[in-house]
């Protein structure tokens, strides 16, 4: 995929909604870089509890203790490592859009502050501008999810998972392809797919892989982000993360916490060079608001409950679709879909 990601911006913003914006792009990117000061404070805290508790009872363990802290800090450390090596190549990810990295309200990146003894103080740990609402530890679970979300899309681990919801929807798109083209004259390159939530940009990638043009779109710098990184600067395996390292509920042993997983599990620059494939950064309706019939199909994946009004999404998918015969439009969809109108009156 090209490394210059389309841009999906409104051109009726103002400037404080460009700042705030931008404002959202630096604390997000703060995340990213402050996740293993984070992690490793937790870990700290942590120490402090054993160290509370009677000597007899420390001496008991302590030994093991010390392993899994060891072994964990190592996890978290190795985590921090990939995610600041996703976010370097990134920062001029959206240099060619409207906002861009470092033309925020302070005119730079947050940077880490420490005190004398070279410690991370609380405030390395605050981006400029991070509200309560859009706080530092509502930002490190959104990480810590994007972790596991890495596995389910970029892993073995998670073939299992994308055969239930992701095999069908390409099956689907290929059987669309093949009963529009019963003379046999069309290439499937020719066959131009949407897929709005792209995520991490697994579906997508799948979709080109089988020979469509596909077009990810996708709205959460998280994933904008990490998916940059997977699909324009790696090859097969080539970072292990431990995405289970911090949590603590339904886990049958400390060694499931400290589990590496290898990413991607494919080579995602092995595509066909004919076939066009891009990401799309924006909100689904503001960044395709202007487009009238562009695509051939559009596939969704756990996409339509994040509709505020659901009809506005339907509205722009037939906006969206270049009319046929039969079928009369390709929209195929899997995940929840209770975002119902009753839902809007209950």
């Amino acid at each position: 995929m090209s490394e210059d990601m389309v841009s999906g911006e409104d051109d009726d913003w103002t400037l404080e909604e460009e700042e705030a914006e931008q404002q959202h792009l630096e604390s997000v990117i703060h995340a990213f870089e402050v996740y293993g000061q984070h992690c490793l404070r937790m870990l700290k805290r942590k120490e402090g509890y054993f160290g509370g508790l009677p000597e007899e009872d420390q001496e008991m363990m302590v030994e093991m203790w010390r392993r899994r802290m060891a072994s964990m800090e190592e996890c978290v450390e190795a985590n921090a490592a990939f995610l600041k090596r996703a976010v370097m190549p990134n920062r001029q990810m959206f240099e060619n859009s409207r906002i861009g990295p470092g033309r925020g309200r302070d005119g730079g990146h947050a940077t880490l502050a420490r005190n004398e003894g070279g410690r991370d103080t609380e405030e390395a740990l605050k981006a400029p501008g991070l509200k309560s609402k859009d706080s530092l530890e509502t930002h490190m679970d959104k990480v810590r999810c994007i972790l596991r979300q890495l596995v389910r899309e970029w892993s073995a681990e998670g073939r299992a998972e994308r055969a239930e919801a992701f095999a069908p929807l390409c099956e689907a798109i290929v059987d669309a392809f093949e009963s529009g083209n019963t003379s046999g004259t069309l290439h499937r390159r020719n066959f131009r797919v949407l897929v709005p939530g792209a995520g991490l940009g697994r579906l997508a990638w799948e979709l080109a892989s089988r020979g469509f043009s596909t077009q990810g779109n996708e709205f959460s710098y998280f994933c904008l982000l990490l998916s940059n990184q997977i699909l324009n600067h790696s090859t097969k395996h080539f970072a292990n993360i431990f995405p289970y390292v911090t949590n603590t509920n339904n886990v049958h042993s400390w060694r499931e916490m400290v589990r590496g997983i290898a990413i991607p599990d494919v080579d995602p620059s092995v595509l066909d060079p004919k076939v066009e494939f891009s990401m799309c950064a924006g909100e689904f309706l503001a960044a395709y608001k202007d487009q009238q019939e562009s695509f051939n199909a559009i596939a969704t994946c756990f996409f339509i409950d994040t509709a505020h009004n659901i009809l506005a999404y339907i509205r722009r998918f037939y906006q969206l679709l270049k009319p046929v015969s039969t079928p009369h439009k390709r929209w195929l969809g899997a995940g929840r879909s209770d975002n119902t109108i009753e839902n809007y009156f209950s």
